[in-house]
């Protein structure tokens, strides 16, 4: 589940923030932040030979809640191209919210922090707020915080921008493949599909279903718990993480160096489409 942003309900609570529901709640509550000398979001593209890749997990969010999952899916198979209005509509969003010093401070050092370290400081309130997936509760764990709804650290949904797009979820996922059409390997493929595999994987916590026959009851992590809300909720607007169906030379190539660029050095949105679109395979 991508579509989270991490904060501290105890900071919250101290600061007496509330979590926001709607996209223009949660600008409001970064300029109040701002205003009280705080960073609103932290962010950090580094990842060792795969930087900039959270950075391509923002603009998949604002595509997706823009335009909804038809321009979405356009977007994967390059009918719609980066340089299309629409996309770079889409960046010029991310831009006035991640790229945004009012909120974030110094910008170009997102492109030189691990996205690991990137919300380092929530427990503690030395940034407030990071848009990154559900995984990310590990590391913050991993750091001594605890993770709760009133603790350390936790997440909210990141809000919808278009009310025509019901309730848009990005993610990443895992599935199985065959290599045989023999009875007892269709078997194995049919049970992993099951609510009956995934009830039972899910209670064995860091591990996430979009079938909504796993009820939320079997989930020991309420982060875990929390994500499959919005991933087996049949009104879900749902988009698999688009760079991971892109060809690699994009996917895992021009846009993870251009948007690194984009962030580290201020090139400019035309640019960094324009040089993503040529690095796109010829049919």
């Amino acid at each position: 589940m991508k579509s989270f942003v991490w904060y501290s309900p105890k900071q919250f609570k101290e600061n007496g923030y509330t979590v926001p529901k709607t996209w223009d709640e949660m600008t409001a509550l970064a300029d109040k932040m701002a205003g009280n000398d705080q960073i609103a979001f932290c962010g950090g593209l580094g990842s060792g030979g795969a930087t900039g890749w959270p950075g391509t997990d923002w603009v998949e969010q604002m595509v997706l809640r823009e335009y909804g999952s038809k321009v979405y899916a356009d977007w994967v198979s390059h009918k719609v191209k980066f340089s299309d209005p629409k996309i770079k509509a889409a960046m010029q969003k991310v831009a006035d919210w991640m790229q945004n010093p009012k909120w974030v401070g110094d910008v170009k050092a997102i492109a030189t922090t691990s996205f690991q370290d990137a919300g380092a400081g929530i427990p503690e309130g030395k940034c407030m707020m990071l848009q990154q997936a559900s995984f990310y509760g590990n590391i913050l764990a991993d750091n001594g915080a605890t993770i709760s709804p009133t603790g350390d650290a936790f997440a909210f949904y990141l809000p919808a921008t278009n009310d025509n797009v019901t309730v848009p979820v990005v993610g990443g996922g895992e599935f199985t493949a065959a290599f045989s059409s023999r009875r007892e390997v269709k078997a194995v493929q049919a049970y992993l599909a099951s609510a009956t595999f995934a009830t039972s994987r899910v209670q064995l916590d860091n591990w996430l279903s979009a079938n909504s026959g796993v009820p939320l009851s079997a989930y020991k992590n309420p982060v875990d718990k929390l994500a499959a809300t919005y991933l087996a909720n049949p009104k879900s607007t749902f988009a698999f993480d688009a760079s991971d169906l892109m060809p690699a030379a994009v996917g895992a190539g021009a846009e993870w160096v251009e948007f690194t660029a984009w962030f580290g050095e201020g090139k400019s949105i035309a640019d960094v489409t324009k040089a993503i679109d040529a690095a796109w395979p010829a049919d």
